[in-house]
């Protein structure tokens, strides 16, 4: 044999030499891992869950409480925060003239509804606000 074909061959036993090294790591990290947490993913872990009752109220385990937005519906537990920006007839002078989040019916922020909601682009504004609105239970 001549020496090129065994350097070569060296060369090539080498890197299948680090190919096996790294194979066999990645098993051995991939099992500790499954023994690290050896229940297999649950639906609510994989984020497929509906949201439950406990959810809505609030009660999570993280112990955050879920942002309670407005309905949309012009309920008076749903109020606008922060300042009161200008009177204004069309939610979209409010969001793109004044930069506001939210329209209420009043200068208190009663019965307010979020500007951004192309479904509710329409001209019963009221007072634009620069805070967002927070529906009540």
């Amino acid at each position: 044999m001549s020496t090129h074909c065994l350097k070569s061959s060296s060369l090539s036993n080498f890197f299948i030499m680090k190919i096996a090294t790294f194979l066999l790591v990645l098993c051995a990290g991939v099992a500790l891992a499954g023994v690290a947490n050896p229940e297999p993913p649950t639906e609510h872990a994989a984020g497929l869950s509906a949201v439950s009752d406990d959810d809505q109220q609030g009660d999570n385990n993280s112990g955050l409480k879920k942002r309670r937005g407005c309905t949309g519906h012009r309920l008076t537990t749903d109020v606008c925060q922060g300042k009161v920006l200008n009177r204004r007839n069309s939610h979209h002078n409010c969001l793109k003239t004044d930069g506001g989040h939210c329209c209420a019916e009043s200068r208190t922020g009663d019965k307010g509804i979020d500007v951004k909601n192309k479904a509710h682009d329409r001209e019963d504004c009221g007072y634009c606000f620069s805070g967002y609105c927070r529906g009540g239970k």
